[in-house]
């Protein structure tokens, strides 16, 4: 689970989870936050990598075992060809890309908002 974020100054940061099932029990874990020069597929997909190499015993054991990634639904984080979830899956067709529930949640509400007289300020 990936997103992305602005610190106080302004600076990109990218936010990763992953959660896993071991014997039934499934798990989140917060991996870490890093900084990316630029929030593009490339510099996203290499802060990710970054990310997960630092905290995997194999540095290459945790793409062998990937099955799903979960972003928000940005076109830099989904483009077909060169999007951060089409970088992290390569070849391997069987990797989900999934928009998370939470930020799909949290468009239908601002849409409603939008929409509703007694919710508008001013």
């Amino acid at each position: 689970m990936s997103d992305g974020s602005t610190d106080s100054s302004v600076l990109e940061e990218e936010l990763l989870y992953t959660r896993v099932s071991q014997a039934g029990k499934v798990q989140v874990h917060f991996i870490g936050i890093q900084a990316v020069e630029k929030p593009n597929a490339e510099n996203i997909t290499a802060a990710i990598i970054k990310m997960m190499r630092e905290v995997c015993e194999d540095e290459e054991s945790w793409q062998e075992k990937l099955v799903a990634c979960t972003t928000d639904g940005a076109a830099v984080m989904t483009g077909s060809r060169s999007g951060v979830v089409s970088r992290l899956c390569g070849d391997k067709s069987y990797i989900l890309g999934v928009h998370y529930i939470a930020h799909r949640l949290e468009l239908i509400f601002k849409d409603a908002v939008k929409s509703c007289p007694q919710c508008k300020v001013g």
